[in-house]
């Protein structure tokens, strides 16, 4: 699996604290992220991911939802600061793809 680089962007991240891009994308970070999200939905195993923009929460509602996570539950997860997003990690299945 590859990480993203480590080099040093100094931009800044979504939500603040402080916090840049290079300091939250780290491999120990991706690691504890993956496992709370394995923690609370043990045995998903995801074949594709899909990242919803404004207005897609639709899509969302249409999953057959096996865990449903909020974003402040994820290690290192930085929480939407767009105004109606659930901040949320969804888990199922969608036309018989996990």
């Amino acid at each position: 699996m590859r990480y993203p680089s480590s080099r040093k962007t100094g931009r800044r991240a979504a939500g603040g604290r402080g916090a840049t891009l290079e300091n939250l994308i780290t491999r120990d970070n991706v690691e504890q992220a993956a496992r709370a999200v394995r923690a609370l939905a043990p045995g998903f195993e995801p074949e594709v991911a899909i990242v919803l923009g404004s207005g897609m929460g639709e899509l969302a509602e249409q999953i057959d939802q096996l865990a449903c996570i909020d974003y402040n539950s994820i290690p290192h997860m930085v929480a939407s600061t767009a105004q109606g997003h659930k901040g949320r990690l969804v888990l199922g299945v969608l036309e018989g793809r996990r």
